[in-house]
């Protein structure tokens, strides 16, 4: 909430607190999938917006607050048969938290060789197996479209798609502001 901007991430982050919440207290809910898409383009928030996201459901009843960072170089293998034991892997280290999946367009990439459309089909596999796990797949906006037809089973695991604007220059002179005085510094007017 002390963030600024990042008005749409602000309500998501209540939304995911109060639905954490009620899955700890009614067993007969079960684990709902709440896997999402972040929208937006670098420099937006996405990553440090998912981290925050771990630790609030954490406080509210996740197993732990496991943030585990995911590319192309940890999830592609470079032979047969070794992508699947990679996605299962991180899978593994985020059981009970958040897995984030740093620049996902890289699974749009399906004729630059290796195992791109292996490692789709493992993580819509892992999705259904691990839903204690909160997969957050971090895109462009004009990456969403292909990335849902990638597979089917994609567009009923993602639950929800968060917009990162870009930040406005108010927004950037406030961001500047707030880390200055963090350092000790005081700013200005002449010079915001």
């Amino acid at each position: 909430q002390n963030m600024t901007g990042l008005g749409n991430m602000k309500k998501l982050a209540k939304e995911m607190a109060a639905i954490t919440m009620e899955e700890m207290n009614n067993e007969k809910l079960g684990v709902l999938h709440k896997n999402m898409i972040f929208v937006g383009n670098p420099g937006t928030g996405k990553t440090t917006c998912a981290q925050l996201l771990a630790e609030i459901m954490y406080e509210e009843g996740n197993t732990n607050a496991n943030f585990v960072v995911a590319d192309r170089k940890s999830l592609i293998g470079k032979f047969v048969g070794h992508t699947a034991p990679k996605v299962a892997k991180k899978f593994e280290e985020a059981k009970g938290g958040v897995l984030f999946v740093d620049e996902a367009g890289f699974f749009l990439n399906q004729g630059s060789g290796g195992y791109v459309e292996e490692a789709m089909k493992e993580f819509v596999r892992y999705m259904e197996l691990y839903p204690e796990v909160t997969v957050i797949f971090a895109l462009y906006s004009d990456e969403v479209s292909a990335f849902l037809e990638l597979d089917s089973g994609l567009t009923s695991r993602i639950s929800r798609f968060v917009n990162f604007e870009d930040y406005s220059l108010e927004e950037l002179t406030e961001i500047t502001v707030k880390f200055l005085q963090e350092k000790g510094y005081s700013v200005e007017a002449e010079a915001k």
